[in-house]
Protein backbone atom coordinates (compact mmCIF):
# COMPACT_ATOMS: atom_id res chain seq x y z
CA UNK A 1 0.00 0.00 0.00
CA UNK A 2 1.09 3.58 -1.07
CA UNK A 3 1.15 6.01 1.41
CA UNK A 4 0.01 9.57 0.92
CA UNK A 5 3.47 11.62 0.98
CA UNK A 6 2.24 13.80 4.16
CA UNK A 7 2.09 10.51 5.81
CA UNK A 8 5.55 8.93 4.59
CA UNK A 9 8.28 11.52 4.34
CA UNK A 10 10.22 9.42 6.58
CA UNK A 11 10.74 7.02 4.35
CA UNK A 12 12.61 9.57 1.70
CA UNK A 13 15.47 10.08 3.96
CA UNK A 14 17.71 9.99 0.48
CA UNK A 15 16.46 13.46 -0.34
CA UNK A 16 16.75 16.02 2.35
CA UNK A 17 14.92 18.46 0.17
CA UNK A 18 12.15 16.48 0.11
CA UNK A 19 11.90 15.89 3.88
CA UNK A 20 12.04 19.93 4.33
CA UNK A 21 9.21 20.01 2.21
CA UNK A 22 7.50 16.94 3.42
CA UNK A 23 7.85 18.59 6.45
CA UNK A 24 6.23 21.85 5.46
CA UNK A 25 3.40 19.99 4.45
CA UNK A 26 2.38 18.08 7.65
CA UNK A 27 2.98 21.09 9.38
CA UNK A 28 0.56 23.17 7.08
CA UNK A 29 -1.92 20.20 7.31
CA UNK A 30 -2.03 20.01 10.82
CA UNK A 31 -2.04 23.63 11.17
CA UNK A 32 -5.21 24.08 8.64
CA UNK A 33 -6.38 21.08 11.06
CA UNK A 34 -6.05 22.90 14.10
CA UNK A 35 -7.66 26.38 12.71
CA UNK A 36 -10.67 24.62 12.00
CA UNK A 37 -10.99 23.09 14.83
CA UNK A 38 -10.48 26.04 17.61
CA UNK A 39 -12.19 28.50 15.47
CA UNK A 40 -16.09 29.23 15.22
CA UNK A 41 -16.11 29.09 10.70
CA UNK A 42 -19.56 28.95 10.12
CA UNK A 43 -20.86 25.33 9.76
CA UNK A 44 -23.06 26.25 6.66
CA UNK A 45 -20.21 28.09 4.74
CA UNK A 46 -17.41 25.98 6.06
CA UNK A 47 -19.02 22.22 6.64
CA UNK A 48 -15.16 20.76 7.86
CA UNK A 49 -15.00 23.43 10.56
CA UNK A 50 -18.44 22.25 11.56
CA UNK A 51 -17.68 18.73 12.17
CA UNK A 52 -14.59 19.11 13.86
CA UNK A 53 -15.70 21.94 16.30
CA UNK A 54 -18.83 19.52 17.23
CA UNK A 55 -16.72 16.80 17.75
CA UNK A 56 -14.25 18.77 19.94
CA UNK A 57 -17.29 20.17 22.03
CA UNK A 58 -18.82 17.16 22.26
CA UNK A 59 -16.01 15.69 24.14
CA UNK A 60 -15.03 19.29 25.78
CA UNK A 61 -18.15 21.06 26.37
CA UNK A 62 -17.65 24.60 27.29
CA UNK A 63 -19.58 26.67 29.62
CA UNK A 64 -22.02 29.24 27.81
CA UNK A 65 -24.45 32.07 28.26
CA UNK A 66 -26.93 29.39 29.25
CA UNK A 67 -25.26 26.70 31.23
CA UNK A 68 -24.00 29.41 33.34
CA UNK A 69 -27.54 30.26 33.96
CA UNK A 70 -27.93 26.73 35.15
CA UNK A 71 -25.89 27.59 37.93
CA UNK A 72 -28.38 29.40 39.61
CA UNK A 73 -31.45 27.51 38.64
CA UNK A 74 -33.16 24.93 40.59
CA UNK A 75 -33.57 21.18 39.45
CA UNK A 76 -37.18 20.43 38.29
CA UNK A 77 -39.49 18.84 41.20
CA UNK A 78 -40.19 15.70 40.00
CA UNK A 79 -44.62 15.21 39.75
CA UNK A 80 -46.95 13.10 41.34
CA UNK A 81 -49.99 11.59 39.24
CA UNK A 82 -53.36 11.84 40.96
CA UNK A 83 -55.61 9.67 38.62
CA UNK A 84 -58.84 11.09 37.15
CA UNK A 85 -59.54 8.18 35.81
CA UNK A 86 -58.98 5.25 38.91
CA UNK A 87 -63.15 4.97 39.00
CA UNK A 88 -62.74 3.68 35.53
CA UNK A 89 -61.41 -0.30 35.16
CA UNK A 90 -58.05 -0.71 34.12
CA UNK A 91 -57.54 -0.90 30.53
CA UNK A 92 -54.64 -2.49 28.55
CA UNK A 93 -52.28 0.01 26.65
CA UNK A 94 -51.15 0.09 23.32
CA UNK A 95 -48.99 2.97 22.18
CA UNK A 96 -47.82 3.10 18.57
CA UNK A 97 -44.95 4.75 18.24
CA UNK A 98 -44.87 5.66 14.50
CA UNK A 99 -41.51 6.63 12.73
CA UNK A 100 -40.74 10.33 11.74
CA UNK A 101 -44.80 11.08 11.57
CA UNK A 102 -44.99 14.86 11.30
CA UNK A 103 -47.77 16.78 12.75
CA UNK A 104 -47.90 19.10 9.91
CA UNK A 105 -49.60 16.45 7.68
CA UNK A 106 -52.59 15.69 9.88
CA UNK A 107 -55.57 17.34 8.35
CA UNK A 108 -53.74 18.30 5.76
CA UNK A 109 -54.64 17.98 1.61
CA UNK A 110 -52.86 18.32 -1.49
CA UNK A 111 -53.42 20.65 -4.00
CA UNK A 112 -55.92 18.72 -5.65
CA UNK A 113 -57.93 18.76 -2.31
CA UNK A 114 -56.43 14.97 -1.25
CA UNK A 115 -56.34 14.18 2.48
CA UNK A 116 -52.65 12.92 3.33
CA UNK A 117 -53.82 11.01 6.49
CA UNK A 118 -57.35 10.56 6.11
CA UNK A 119 -57.84 7.70 8.84
CA UNK A 120 -55.86 9.36 11.37
CA UNK A 121 -57.81 12.27 10.11
CA UNK A 122 -61.26 10.60 10.74
CA UNK A 123 -59.57 9.34 14.42
CA UNK A 124 -58.89 12.72 15.07
CA UNK A 125 -62.27 14.02 14.95
CA UNK A 126 -63.83 11.50 17.28
CA UNK A 127 -61.00 11.40 19.72
CA UNK A 128 -58.62 13.50 21.83
CA UNK A 129 -56.27 14.95 19.41
CA UNK A 130 -53.45 17.44 20.46
CA UNK A 131 -51.53 19.27 17.75
CA UNK A 132 -49.44 21.37 19.84
CA UNK A 133 -46.89 18.69 20.81
CA UNK A 134 -43.59 17.89 20.36
CA UNK A 135 -40.73 15.35 20.62
CA UNK A 136 -37.95 16.77 22.81
CA UNK A 137 -35.34 15.66 20.51
CA UNK A 138 -34.41 14.69 17.12
CA UNK A 139 -33.64 10.84 17.29
CA UNK A 140 -35.37 7.66 17.95
CA UNK A 141 -33.96 6.67 21.53
CA UNK A 142 -33.23 9.79 22.71
CA UNK A 143 -37.20 10.30 21.90
CA UNK A 144 -37.83 6.92 23.50
CA UNK A 145 -35.78 8.06 26.62
CA UNK A 146 -38.47 10.91 26.86
CA UNK A 147 -41.54 9.06 26.58
CA UNK A 148 -40.30 5.64 28.80
CA UNK A 149 -38.41 7.69 31.12
CA UNK A 150 -40.54 11.50 31.55
CA UNK A 151 -36.84 13.14 31.48
CA UNK A 152 -35.13 15.98 29.35
CA UNK A 153 -32.99 13.70 26.70
CA UNK A 154 -28.55 14.31 27.62
CA UNK A 155 -27.69 17.15 25.32
CA UNK A 156 -24.68 14.72 23.66
CA UNK A 157 -24.75 10.86 24.75
CA UNK A 158 -27.30 8.41 23.86
CA UNK A 159 -29.39 7.35 27.07
CA UNK A 160 -29.81 3.64 26.83
CA UNK A 161 -26.09 3.33 25.92
CA UNK A 162 -24.84 5.84 28.90
CA UNK A 163 -27.28 5.12 31.48
CA UNK A 164 -27.76 1.70 30.69
CA UNK A 165 -26.94 0.28 34.45
CA UNK A 166 -27.04 3.81 36.36
CA UNK A 167 -30.05 5.82 35.70
CA UNK A 168 -31.32 5.42 38.83
CA UNK A 169 -35.03 6.87 38.25
CA UNK A 170 -38.37 4.56 37.74
CA UNK A 171 -39.02 4.57 34.49
CA UNK A 172 -42.77 3.70 32.76
CA UNK A 173 -42.65 0.14 32.87
CA UNK A 174 -41.28 -0.27 36.59
CA UNK A 175 -44.40 2.12 37.59
CA UNK A 176 -47.07 -0.16 35.58
CA UNK A 177 -45.23 -3.10 36.95
CA UNK A 178 -45.79 -2.39 40.41
CA UNK A 179 -49.72 -2.07 39.57
CA UNK A 180 -50.28 -5.21 38.52
CA UNK A 181 -49.49 -4.37 34.41
CA UNK A 182 -47.32 -6.85 32.07
CA UNK A 183 -45.34 -4.51 30.02
CA UNK A 184 -44.22 -5.63 26.40
CA UNK A 185 -42.17 -3.52 23.94
CA UNK A 186 -41.93 -4.23 20.64
CA UNK A 187 -40.14 -2.89 17.18
CA UNK A 188 -40.68 -3.48 13.42
CA UNK A 189 -36.50 -2.28 13.09
CA UNK A 190 -34.58 -5.66 12.14
CA UNK A 191 -31.99 -4.47 14.79
CA UNK A 192 -32.96 -4.90 18.49
CA UNK A 193 -29.89 -4.03 20.27
CA UNK A 194 -29.19 -0.21 18.01
CA UNK A 195 -28.67 1.82 20.85
CA UNK A 196 -28.68 -0.56 23.38
CA UNK A 197 -32.34 -0.51 23.78
CA UNK A 198 -32.76 -3.75 24.51
CA UNK A 199 -30.69 -3.87 27.37
CA UNK A 200 -32.15 -0.47 28.79
CA UNK A 201 -35.51 -1.66 28.69
CA UNK A 202 -34.98 -4.81 30.36
CA UNK A 203 -33.40 -2.69 33.11
CA UNK A 204 -35.96 -0.37 33.03
CA UNK A 205 -39.29 -3.13 33.35
CA UNK A 206 -40.03 -4.40 30.34
CA UNK A 207 -41.18 -7.86 30.58
CA UNK A 208 -40.94 -8.99 27.29
CA UNK A 209 -38.75 -7.53 23.79
CA UNK A 210 -38.83 -8.18 21.02
CA UNK A 211 -38.62 -6.98 16.67
CA UNK A 212 -41.15 -9.84 15.71
CA UNK A 213 -39.32 -10.11 12.25
CA UNK A 214 -37.60 -13.75 12.01
CA UNK A 215 -37.80 -13.80 8.57
CA UNK A 216 -36.55 -10.35 8.20
CA UNK A 217 -35.19 -10.53 4.93
CA UNK A 218 -37.61 -12.03 2.59
CA UNK A 219 -40.73 -10.24 1.22
CA UNK A 220 -42.13 -9.05 4.62
CA UNK A 221 -39.56 -6.70 5.42
CA UNK A 222 -38.46 -3.21 3.71
CA UNK A 223 -35.73 -1.27 4.16
CA UNK A 224 -34.67 -1.04 7.88
CA UNK A 225 -37.41 -4.13 8.91
CA UNK A 226 -40.32 -4.94 8.78
CA UNK A 227 -43.61 -3.40 6.89
CA UNK A 228 -46.14 -1.45 9.14
CA UNK A 229 -48.58 -3.95 8.08
CA UNK A 230 -46.21 -6.97 7.97
CA UNK A 231 -45.36 -5.89 11.66
CA UNK A 232 -49.31 -5.29 12.79
CA UNK A 233 -50.35 -8.28 11.82
CA UNK A 234 -47.08 -10.18 13.14
CA UNK A 235 -47.87 -8.38 16.27
CA UNK A 236 -51.39 -9.35 16.66
CA UNK A 237 -50.67 -12.78 16.20
CA UNK A 238 -48.06 -12.92 19.06
CA UNK A 239 -50.30 -11.23 21.38
CA UNK A 240 -53.02 -13.99 20.58
CA UNK A 241 -52.03 -15.90 23.35
CA UNK A 242 -52.72 -13.22 26.06
CA UNK A 243 -56.10 -12.55 24.68
CA UNK A 244 -57.65 -15.30 27.38
CA UNK A 245 -55.23 -14.08 30.40
CA UNK A 246 -57.13 -11.45 33.09
CA UNK A 247 -53.97 -9.59 33.81
CA UNK A 248 -53.54 -6.27 31.99
CA UNK A 249 -51.48 -5.35 29.65
CA UNK A 250 -49.41 -2.26 28.42
CA UNK A 251 -47.83 -2.57 24.71
CA UNK A 252 -45.60 -0.38 23.26
CA UNK A 253 -44.66 -0.65 19.13
CA UNK A 254 -42.27 1.20 17.62
CA UNK A 255 -42.70 1.00 13.61
CA UNK A 256 -40.11 1.52 11.13
CA UNK A 257 -41.19 1.58 7.50
CA UNK A 258 -42.09 5.76 7.41
CA UNK A 259 -37.70 6.23 8.03
CA UNK A 260 -35.74 8.47 6.27
CA UNK A 261 -35.30 8.52 2.83
CA UNK A 262 -39.70 7.22 2.66
CA UNK A 263 -38.81 5.27 -0.17
CA UNK A 264 -40.16 2.12 0.91
CA UNK A 265 -44.15 2.25 -0.02
CA UNK A 266 -44.81 -0.57 -2.54
CA UNK A 267 -45.17 0.39 -5.70
CA UNK A 268 -49.16 -0.59 -6.03
CA UNK A 269 -49.59 1.45 -2.50
CA UNK A 270 -48.51 4.68 -3.87
CA UNK A 271 -51.01 7.69 -3.96
CA UNK A 272 -49.67 10.74 -5.37
CA UNK A 273 -46.78 10.62 -6.78
CA UNK A 274 -45.72 7.40 -9.16
CA UNK A 275 -41.86 8.58 -9.90
CA UNK A 276 -41.48 11.08 -7.25
CA UNK A 277 -38.67 13.55 -7.27
CA UNK A 278 -37.75 14.67 -4.19
CA UNK A 279 -38.02 14.13 -0.68
CA UNK A 280 -40.97 15.71 0.12
CA UNK A 281 -42.89 14.04 -2.43
CA UNK A 282 -41.28 10.29 -1.09
CA UNK A 283 -42.61 11.04 2.24
CA UNK A 284 -46.00 12.28 1.23
CA UNK A 285 -46.16 8.85 -0.23
CA UNK A 286 -44.81 7.32 2.83
CA UNK A 287 -46.87 9.26 5.64
CA UNK A 288 -50.14 8.18 3.28
CA UNK A 289 -49.42 3.96 3.14
CA UNK A 290 -48.47 4.87 6.58
CA UNK A 291 -51.98 6.25 7.25
CA UNK A 292 -53.71 3.35 5.91
CA UNK A 293 -51.93 0.86 7.89
CA UNK A 294 -53.33 2.16 11.02
CA UNK A 295 -56.58 1.19 9.59
CA UNK A 296 -54.91 -2.26 9.70
CA UNK A 297 -54.06 -2.20 13.07
CA UNK A 298 -57.30 -0.62 14.66
CA UNK A 299 -59.11 -3.71 12.40
CA UNK A 300 -56.98 -6.23 13.96
CA UNK A 301 -57.17 -4.76 17.39
CA UNK A 302 -61.33 -4.82 16.90
CA UNK A 303 -61.51 -8.29 16.21
CA UNK A 304 -59.51 -9.33 19.08
CA UNK A 305 -60.76 -9.56 22.87
CA UNK A 306 -59.04 -6.66 23.77
CA UNK A 307 -61.18 -4.61 21.74
CA UNK A 308 -63.57 -3.06 24.72
CA UNK A 309 -61.26 -2.84 27.13
CA UNK A 310 -58.21 -1.15 25.53
CA UNK A 311 -56.84 2.65 24.90
CA UNK A 312 -54.91 3.55 21.72
CA UNK A 313 -52.40 6.19 22.19
CA UNK A 314 -50.50 7.21 18.53
CA UNK A 315 -47.60 9.57 18.25
CA UNK A 316 -44.41 10.29 16.14
CA UNK A 317 -40.93 9.18 17.57
CA UNK A 318 -39.61 12.61 16.24
CA UNK A 319 -40.57 15.52 13.12
CA UNK A 320 -38.40 15.21 9.86
CA UNK A 321 -37.93 18.09 7.77
CA UNK A 322 -39.01 18.49 3.92
CA UNK A 323 -37.60 21.78 2.86
CA UNK A 324 -38.31 24.17 5.23
CA UNK A 325 -35.58 26.18 6.23
CA UNK A 326 -33.82 25.04 3.29
CA UNK A 327 -33.04 21.16 4.77
CA UNK A 328 -34.21 17.56 4.42
CA UNK A 329 -32.22 16.31 7.02
CA UNK A 330 -33.29 15.77 10.84
CA UNK A 331 -29.72 16.83 12.12
CA UNK A 332 -29.70 20.28 10.65
CA UNK A 333 -31.60 22.97 13.34
CA UNK A 334 -33.78 23.20 15.54
CA UNK A 335 -37.53 24.24 14.18
CA UNK A 336 -40.80 22.82 14.13
CA UNK A 337 -40.42 20.55 11.55
CA UNK A 338 -37.63 18.51 13.80
CA UNK A 339 -40.11 18.36 16.79
CA UNK A 340 -43.69 18.28 15.67
CA UNK A 341 -45.45 14.95 15.86
CA UNK A 342 -49.06 14.58 16.56
CA UNK A 343 -50.63 13.01 19.93
CA UNK A 344 -53.93 10.82 19.61
CA UNK A 345 -55.43 8.98 22.41
CA UNK A 346 -58.83 6.82 21.82
CA UNK A 347 -60.75 5.73 24.73
CA UNK A 348 -63.96 4.10 24.66
CA UNK A 349 -64.24 4.43 28.32
CA UNK A 350 -64.90 8.05 28.63
CA UNK A 351 -65.73 10.94 25.73
CA UNK A 352 -62.01 12.88 25.72
CA UNK A 353 -62.74 14.86 23.24
CA UNK A 354 -65.26 16.47 24.78
CA UNK A 355 -64.09 15.92 28.40
CA UNK A 356 -61.09 17.64 27.79
CA UNK A 357 -61.63 19.95 24.70
CA UNK A 358 -59.70 22.59 26.65
CA UNK A 359 -56.30 21.00 26.09
CA UNK A 360 -56.46 21.11 22.79
CA UNK A 361 -54.49 24.66 22.53
CA UNK A 362 -52.35 23.63 25.24
CA UNK A 363 -48.19 22.97 24.50
CA UNK A 364 -47.38 18.93 25.52
CA UNK A 365 -44.07 17.08 24.68
CA UNK A 366 -43.17 13.55 25.40
CA UNK A 367 -41.93 14.54 29.01
CA UNK A 368 -45.80 14.35 29.57
CA UNK A 369 -46.64 10.87 28.33
CA UNK A 370 -45.43 8.71 30.97
CA UNK A 371 -47.22 10.54 33.40
CA UNK A 372 -50.54 10.24 31.03
CA UNK A 373 -50.41 6.66 30.68
CA UNK A 374 -50.15 6.29 34.16
CA UNK A 375 -53.39 8.84 34.70
CA UNK A 376 -55.05 6.38 32.53
CA UNK A 377 -54.36 3.64 33.57
CA UNK A 378 -56.18 4.65 36.94
CA UNK A 379 -52.64 4.59 39.25
CA UNK A 380 -51.96 7.61 41.64
CA UNK A 381 -48.23 7.61 42.41
CA UNK A 382 -45.46 10.06 42.99
CA UNK A 383 -43.33 9.24 39.98
CA UNK A 384 -39.67 10.66 39.06
CA UNK A 385 -40.94 12.23 35.95
CA UNK A 386 -40.70 16.08 35.89
CA UNK A 387 -44.07 16.88 33.80
CA UNK A 388 -47.65 16.28 34.97
CA UNK A 389 -49.89 14.52 32.91
CA UNK A 390 -51.85 16.06 30.46
CA UNK A 391 -55.48 15.66 32.30
CA UNK A 392 -54.18 17.05 35.45
CA UNK A 393 -55.53 19.86 37.45
CA UNK A 394 -51.98 21.01 38.24
CA UNK A 395 -51.26 21.69 34.69
CA UNK A 396 -50.71 25.17 33.43
CA UNK A 397 -51.84 26.03 30.08
CA UNK A 398 -48.70 27.02 28.73
CA UNK A 399 -45.15 25.13 30.77
CA UNK A 400 -42.28 25.51 29.50
CA UNK A 401 -41.34 22.49 26.11
CA UNK A 402 -37.73 21.79 25.97
CA UNK A 403 -36.10 20.82 22.80
CA UNK A 404 -32.64 18.77 22.32
CA UNK A 405 -30.57 18.85 19.06
CA UNK A 406 -27.75 17.02 19.53
CA UNK A 407 -26.01 17.39 15.67
CA UNK A 408 -24.72 20.15 13.76
CA UNK A 409 -23.49 21.67 16.19
CA UNK A 410 -25.90 21.21 19.00
CA UNK A 411 -29.13 22.95 19.71
CA UNK A 412 -31.10 23.81 22.68
CA UNK A 413 -34.54 25.29 22.28
CA UNK A 414 -37.19 26.16 24.49
CA UNK A 415 -40.90 26.87 23.36
CA UNK A 416 -42.87 29.27 25.91
CA UNK A 417 -45.89 30.45 24.09
CA UNK A 418 -46.01 32.19 22.14
CA UNK A 419 -42.61 32.71 21.88
CA UNK A 420 -39.14 30.45 20.85
CA UNK A 421 -35.54 30.28 21.75
CA UNK A 422 -33.03 28.81 20.10
CA UNK A 423 -29.68 28.41 21.31
CA UNK A 424 -26.79 27.49 19.42
CA UNK A 425 -23.39 26.36 20.61
CA UNK A 426 -21.72 25.77 17.32
CA UNK A 427 -21.94 29.63 16.43
CA UNK A 428 -22.99 30.91 20.08
CA UNK A 429 -26.00 32.71 18.51
CA UNK A 430 -29.59 32.65 20.17
CA UNK A 431 -32.89 33.21 17.97
CA UNK A 432 -36.77 34.00 19.20
CA UNK A 433 -39.49 33.84 17.19
CA UNK A 434 -42.81 34.91 17.90
CA UNK A 435 -45.12 31.74 16.90
CA UNK A 436 -48.66 33.40 17.16
CA UNK A 437 -47.62 35.56 14.26
CA UNK A 438 -44.63 33.16 12.65
CA UNK A 439 -46.07 30.26 12.76
CA UNK A 440 -42.99 28.85 10.05
CA UNK A 441 -40.40 30.77 12.04
CA UNK A 442 -38.88 32.93 9.25
CA UNK A 443 -38.61 36.27 11.21
CA UNK A 444 -36.46 36.31 14.38
CA UNK A 445 -37.28 39.33 16.45
CA UNK A 446 -34.46 41.64 17.30
CA UNK A 447 -33.07 40.50 20.33
CA UNK A 448 -31.91 44.53 20.91
CA UNK A 449 -35.82 45.28 21.24
CA UNK A 450 -36.96 42.33 22.94
CA UNK A 451 -34.22 41.98 26.25
CA UNK A 452 -36.57 41.15 28.86
CA UNK A 453 -38.31 38.29 26.38
CA UNK A 454 -34.85 37.12 26.01
CA UNK A 455 -33.68 37.07 29.54
CA UNK A 456 -36.70 35.14 30.37
CA UNK A 457 -36.84 33.09 27.83
CA UNK A 458 -32.90 32.08 28.42
CA UNK A 459 -33.54 31.58 31.95
CA UNK A 460 -36.35 28.46 31.19
CA UNK A 461 -33.80 26.99 28.47
CA UNK A 462 -31.32 26.88 31.03
CA UNK A 463 -33.41 24.11 32.99
CA UNK A 464 -31.99 21.78 30.01
CA UNK A 465 -28.53 22.43 31.89
CA UNK A 466 -30.00 22.15 35.14
CA UNK A 467 -31.61 18.43 34.64
CA UNK A 468 -28.12 16.99 33.25
CA UNK A 469 -27.10 17.27 36.55
CA UNK A 470 -29.48 14.13 37.84
CA UNK A 471 -27.66 12.00 34.26
CA UNK A 472 -24.21 13.28 35.86
CA UNK A 473 -23.78 13.02 39.63
CA UNK A 474 -24.06 8.89 39.15
CA UNK A 475 -22.12 8.56 36.02
CA UNK A 476 -19.66 10.65 35.50
CA UNK A 477 -20.57 12.16 32.32
CA UNK A 478 -18.21 15.45 31.28
CA UNK A 479 -21.16 18.37 30.75
CA UNK A 480 -18.70 20.71 31.09
CA UNK A 481 -14.85 20.91 29.76
CA UNK A 482 -12.47 20.37 32.78
CA UNK A 483 -9.77 22.85 30.48
CA UNK A 484 -12.41 25.75 29.02
CA UNK A 485 -14.44 27.47 31.49
CA UNK A 486 -14.73 30.58 30.36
Amino acid sequence: MRLHPILSYKKETRFDKKITHNKKEVFLFFSVIAALLFFQINVHLFPISGFFKSYYDYHFPKKNIISRLSESTDLLETTYVNSQFSNLKKPHIFLVMIESLNSRFINRRTDAGEEFTPFLNSLARDHLYLENYFSNSVYTSKSHFSIFCGQIPMLYQTEFITLADKYSGKCLAENLKEHNYKTHFFQADSYLDVDNTRNFLKKHGVDEISNLNKDCGKSDCKGHGLTDVDFYNNFFSHIKKYEKNAEVRFFSLATIQNHMPFTFTEKSKIKFHAKPTSRLQNYENSVFNTDQSLKVFFDLLNNSSFKNSSIVIITGDHGFPLGEHGSDHNENYAYQENFGVPLLIVDNRSNLKNNFSHLQNNLFSHLNLAPTIIDLAGISLKTDYIKNSIFSDKLLAHEPVYLIQPHSGAYQAVVEWPYKYIYHQLTATEKIYNLETDKGEMFPLDLSKNKEILLNLRKSASVIYKQQEIFLKNNNVALYSPFNTN
